[in-house]
Protein backbone atom coordinates (compact mmCIF):
# COMPACT_ATOMS: atom_id res chain seq x y z
CA UNK A 1 0.00 0.00 0.00
CA UNK A 2 1.26 3.46 -0.92
CA UNK A 3 -0.47 5.71 1.59
CA UNK A 4 -1.25 3.45 4.54
CA UNK A 5 1.79 2.76 6.70
CA UNK A 6 0.16 2.59 10.12
CA UNK A 7 -3.13 1.07 11.24
CA UNK A 8 -4.44 4.52 12.10
CA UNK A 9 -3.90 5.74 8.53
CA UNK A 10 -7.01 4.10 7.09
CA UNK A 11 -9.91 6.42 6.32
CA UNK A 12 -12.21 6.92 3.37
CA UNK A 13 -10.15 9.73 1.83
CA UNK A 14 -6.94 7.68 1.93
CA UNK A 15 -8.78 4.60 0.62
CA UNK A 16 -9.99 6.65 -2.36
CA UNK A 17 -6.36 7.35 -3.26
CA UNK A 18 -5.14 3.87 -2.36
CA UNK A 19 -7.69 2.08 -4.53
CA UNK A 20 -6.98 3.92 -7.82
CA UNK A 21 -4.41 1.42 -9.21
CA UNK A 22 -6.48 -1.53 -8.00
CA UNK A 23 -9.66 -0.29 -9.67
CA UNK A 24 -7.67 0.22 -12.86
CA UNK A 25 -6.37 -3.35 -12.63
CA UNK A 26 -9.85 -4.73 -11.94
CA UNK A 27 -11.14 -3.02 -15.09
CA UNK A 28 -8.38 -4.65 -17.13
CA UNK A 29 -8.38 -8.14 -15.64
CA UNK A 30 -11.83 -8.85 -14.17
CA UNK A 31 -14.95 -9.57 -16.18
CA UNK A 32 -18.57 -10.01 -15.23
CA UNK A 33 -20.27 -11.98 -13.96
CA UNK A 34 -17.57 -11.96 -11.31
CA UNK A 35 -16.60 -15.40 -9.98
CA UNK A 36 -15.38 -16.32 -6.51
CA UNK A 37 -12.07 -17.42 -7.99
CA UNK A 38 -11.45 -14.03 -9.59
CA UNK A 39 -11.87 -12.06 -6.37
CA UNK A 40 -10.21 -14.68 -4.18
CA UNK A 41 -6.92 -14.08 -6.01
CA UNK A 42 -6.71 -10.52 -4.73
CA UNK A 43 -7.28 -11.47 -1.09
CA UNK A 44 -4.84 -14.38 -0.85
CA UNK A 45 -2.07 -12.27 0.67
CA UNK A 46 -4.49 -11.07 3.37
CA UNK A 47 -5.37 -14.52 4.70
CA UNK A 48 -4.17 -15.63 8.12
CA UNK A 49 -2.53 -19.03 8.31
CA UNK A 50 -2.92 -21.59 11.09
CA UNK A 51 0.84 -21.38 11.52
CA UNK A 52 0.65 -17.65 12.27
CA UNK A 53 -2.14 -18.17 14.81
CA UNK A 54 -0.08 -20.89 16.48
CA UNK A 55 2.91 -18.54 16.65
CA UNK A 56 0.74 -15.89 18.32
CA UNK A 57 -0.50 -18.44 20.86
CA UNK A 58 3.06 -19.56 21.61
CA UNK A 59 4.08 -15.92 21.99
CA UNK A 60 1.28 -15.31 24.49
CA UNK A 61 2.58 -18.18 26.61
CA UNK A 62 6.14 -16.91 26.23
CA UNK A 63 5.25 -13.35 27.27
CA UNK A 64 3.62 -14.57 30.49
CA UNK A 65 6.55 -16.89 31.22
CA UNK A 66 9.07 -14.09 30.55
CA UNK A 67 7.13 -11.72 32.80
CA UNK A 68 7.44 -14.22 35.64
CA UNK A 69 11.20 -14.57 35.09
CA UNK A 70 11.78 -10.82 34.96
CA UNK A 71 9.62 -10.22 38.02
CA UNK A 72 11.60 -12.87 39.90
CA UNK A 73 14.82 -11.12 38.90
CA UNK A 74 13.50 -7.84 40.27
CA UNK A 75 12.39 -9.45 43.52
CA UNK A 76 15.88 -10.82 44.16
CA UNK A 77 17.27 -7.26 44.41
CA UNK A 78 20.65 -8.34 43.16
CA UNK A 79 22.94 -5.25 43.05
CA UNK A 80 24.33 -6.47 39.71
CA UNK A 81 21.07 -5.44 38.09
CA UNK A 82 19.44 -2.08 37.37
CA UNK A 83 15.95 -2.11 38.99
CA UNK A 84 14.60 0.76 36.90
CA UNK A 85 15.44 -1.06 33.67
CA UNK A 86 13.81 -4.25 34.90
CA UNK A 87 10.69 -2.35 36.02
CA UNK A 88 10.43 -0.71 32.60
CA UNK A 89 10.67 -4.12 30.97
CA UNK A 90 7.89 -5.46 33.18
CA UNK A 91 5.62 -2.52 32.31
CA UNK A 92 6.29 -3.02 28.62
CA UNK A 93 5.64 -6.76 28.73
CA UNK A 94 2.43 -6.19 30.70
CA UNK A 95 0.94 -4.26 27.77
CA UNK A 96 1.20 -7.28 25.47
CA UNK A 97 -0.86 -10.24 26.83
CA UNK A 98 -4.38 -8.77 26.62
CA UNK A 99 -3.74 -7.16 23.23
CA UNK A 100 -2.23 -10.41 21.93
CA UNK A 101 -5.11 -12.48 23.30
CA UNK A 102 -7.56 -10.17 21.51
CA UNK A 103 -5.51 -10.52 18.35
CA UNK A 104 -5.59 -14.31 18.52
CA UNK A 105 -9.38 -14.31 18.88
CA UNK A 106 -9.72 -11.83 16.01
CA UNK A 107 -7.39 -13.84 13.78
CA UNK A 108 -9.31 -17.06 14.50
CA UNK A 109 -12.58 -15.31 13.68
CA UNK A 110 -11.24 -13.88 10.42
CA UNK A 111 -9.77 -17.21 9.32
CA UNK A 112 -13.19 -18.84 9.61
CA UNK A 113 -15.14 -15.91 8.17
CA UNK A 114 -13.00 -14.88 5.18
CA UNK A 115 -14.41 -17.45 2.69
CA UNK A 116 -17.94 -16.32 3.60
CA UNK A 117 -16.95 -12.69 3.24
CA UNK A 118 -15.47 -13.26 -0.22
CA UNK A 119 -18.56 -15.14 -1.41
CA UNK A 120 -20.80 -12.37 -0.10
CA UNK A 121 -18.63 -9.69 -1.75
CA UNK A 122 -18.75 -11.56 -5.08
CA UNK A 123 -22.54 -11.66 -4.97
CA UNK A 124 -22.83 -8.00 -4.00
CA UNK A 125 -20.47 -6.81 -6.75
CA UNK A 126 -22.39 -8.76 -9.38
CA UNK A 127 -25.67 -7.29 -8.18
CA UNK A 128 -24.26 -3.77 -8.22
CA UNK A 129 -23.16 -4.32 -11.82
CA UNK A 130 -26.76 -5.07 -12.86
CA UNK A 131 -27.79 -1.51 -11.94
CA UNK A 132 -30.22 -2.43 -9.17
CA UNK A 133 -33.31 -0.51 -8.14
CA UNK A 134 -33.09 2.08 -5.39
CA UNK A 135 -34.54 -0.38 -2.88
CA UNK A 136 -32.08 -3.10 -3.85
CA UNK A 137 -29.26 -0.54 -3.73
CA UNK A 138 -30.11 0.27 -0.13
CA UNK A 139 -30.05 -3.44 0.73
CA UNK A 140 -26.68 -3.91 -0.99
CA UNK A 141 -25.26 -0.93 0.83
CA UNK A 142 -26.42 -2.40 4.13
CA UNK A 143 -24.77 -5.75 3.30
CA UNK A 144 -21.53 -4.01 2.36
CA UNK A 145 -21.58 -2.00 5.56
CA UNK A 146 -21.81 -5.20 7.59
CA UNK A 147 -18.76 -6.61 5.79
CA UNK A 148 -16.69 -3.52 6.52
CA UNK A 149 -17.92 -3.39 10.13
CA UNK A 150 -16.76 -6.93 10.76
CA UNK A 151 -13.40 -6.42 9.03
CA UNK A 152 -12.67 -3.09 10.71
CA UNK A 153 -14.32 -3.96 14.05
CA UNK A 154 -16.54 -0.87 14.14
CA UNK A 155 -19.10 1.00 12.03
CA UNK A 156 -16.74 3.80 10.97
CA UNK A 157 -14.44 3.43 7.99
CA UNK A 158 -11.35 3.05 10.13
CA UNK A 159 -9.69 0.10 11.82
CA UNK A 160 -10.38 -0.33 15.54
CA UNK A 161 -6.86 -1.36 16.55
CA UNK A 162 -6.48 0.11 20.04
CA UNK A 163 -7.15 -3.16 21.90
CA UNK A 164 -4.98 -5.20 19.50
CA UNK A 165 -1.25 -5.29 18.76
CA UNK A 166 -0.29 -2.08 16.97
CA UNK A 167 2.77 0.08 16.27
CA UNK A 168 3.46 0.98 19.91
CA UNK A 169 3.89 -2.68 20.84
CA UNK A 170 6.16 -3.38 17.89
CA UNK A 171 8.34 -0.32 18.50
CA UNK A 172 8.60 -1.05 22.22
CA UNK A 173 9.49 -4.71 21.62
CA UNK A 174 12.12 -3.76 19.02
CA UNK A 175 13.56 -1.20 21.43
CA UNK A 176 13.74 -3.76 24.21
CA UNK A 177 15.56 -6.26 21.98
CA UNK A 178 18.08 -3.59 21.03
CA UNK A 179 18.56 -2.51 24.66
CA UNK A 180 19.03 -6.08 25.87
CA UNK A 181 21.96 -6.43 23.48
CA UNK A 182 23.57 -3.45 25.20
CA UNK A 183 23.32 -4.88 28.71
CA UNK A 184 20.16 -2.98 29.62
CA UNK A 185 19.48 -5.13 32.70
CA UNK A 186 22.87 -4.67 34.35
CA UNK A 187 23.82 -1.85 36.66
CA UNK A 188 26.54 0.46 35.36
CA UNK A 189 28.84 1.98 37.97
CA UNK A 190 29.61 5.69 38.08
CA UNK A 191 33.19 5.01 37.02
CA UNK A 192 32.03 2.95 34.03
CA UNK A 193 29.61 5.72 33.13
CA UNK A 194 32.33 8.36 33.25
CA UNK A 195 34.66 6.22 31.14
CA UNK A 196 31.79 5.52 28.73
CA UNK A 197 32.59 1.82 28.73
CA UNK A 198 30.63 -0.42 26.40
CA UNK A 199 28.74 -3.48 27.61
CA UNK A 200 31.43 -5.67 26.04
CA UNK A 201 33.98 -3.97 28.31
CA UNK A 202 31.76 -4.25 31.38
CA UNK A 203 30.95 -7.93 30.85
CA UNK A 204 34.21 -9.03 32.40
CA UNK A 205 33.13 -8.22 35.95
CA UNK A 206 29.73 -9.96 35.68
CA UNK A 207 29.54 -13.63 36.77
CA UNK A 208 29.01 -16.06 33.92
CA UNK A 209 25.82 -17.49 35.46
CA UNK A 210 24.21 -14.04 35.50
CA UNK A 211 25.27 -13.37 31.91
CA UNK A 212 23.77 -16.70 30.85
CA UNK A 213 20.54 -15.95 32.71
CA UNK A 214 20.10 -12.62 30.95
CA UNK A 215 21.17 -14.15 27.64
CA UNK A 216 18.31 -16.64 27.89
CA UNK A 217 15.90 -13.82 28.73
CA UNK A 218 17.20 -11.93 25.70
CA UNK A 219 16.42 -14.93 23.47
CA UNK A 220 12.90 -15.13 24.93
CA UNK A 221 12.36 -11.44 24.27
CA UNK A 222 13.63 -11.80 20.70
CA UNK A 223 11.17 -14.65 20.14
CA UNK A 224 8.21 -12.79 21.59
CA UNK A 225 9.16 -9.75 19.52
CA UNK A 226 8.83 -11.90 16.39
CA UNK A 227 5.41 -13.09 17.57
CA UNK A 228 4.26 -9.53 18.20
CA UNK A 229 5.27 -8.66 14.64
CA UNK A 230 3.23 -11.58 13.29
CA UNK A 231 0.14 -10.22 15.06
CA UNK A 232 0.81 -6.71 13.81
CA UNK A 233 1.36 -7.88 10.24
CA UNK A 234 -1.97 -9.70 10.35
CA UNK A 235 -3.71 -6.50 11.45
CA UNK A 236 -2.06 -4.68 8.57
CA UNK A 237 -3.39 -7.38 6.22
CA UNK A 238 -6.90 -6.71 7.48
CA UNK A 239 -6.50 -3.05 6.56
CA UNK A 240 -5.22 -4.17 3.16
CA UNK A 241 -8.24 -6.44 2.74
CA UNK A 242 -10.52 -3.51 3.53
CA UNK A 243 -8.87 -1.44 0.80
CA UNK A 244 -9.27 -4.30 -1.71
CA UNK A 245 -12.94 -4.66 -0.77
CA UNK A 246 -13.39 -0.89 -1.11
CA UNK A 247 -11.70 -1.04 -4.52
CA UNK A 248 -14.13 -3.76 -5.56
CA UNK A 249 -17.05 -1.53 -4.66
CA UNK A 250 -15.59 1.32 -6.73
CA UNK A 251 -15.04 -1.05 -9.65
CA UNK A 252 -18.57 -2.47 -9.45
CA UNK A 253 -20.11 1.00 -9.33
CA UNK A 254 -17.88 1.75 -12.33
Amino acid sequence: MLYIHKLIDLNRRVADSECIPLVREFKEKIWTPLSYGQIDTYFKDCLITEESITQMEETLFLVNMTLEKVQKLLNERNPLYEPISIQRTIKLLQTIPLALQNNILFAQEMKLWFPTMLLEATQIFNQIKTVPSRETGVQLNSRLSRLFERLLRNNDFKFKYEDLIYENHVEAANGLVESMGKGFFFHVTLEEEIKKLSFQQIKGRIPKDELNLVSELEKDIQSLCRGVKVAYEFNHKIVQASVILYSGVKWAMG
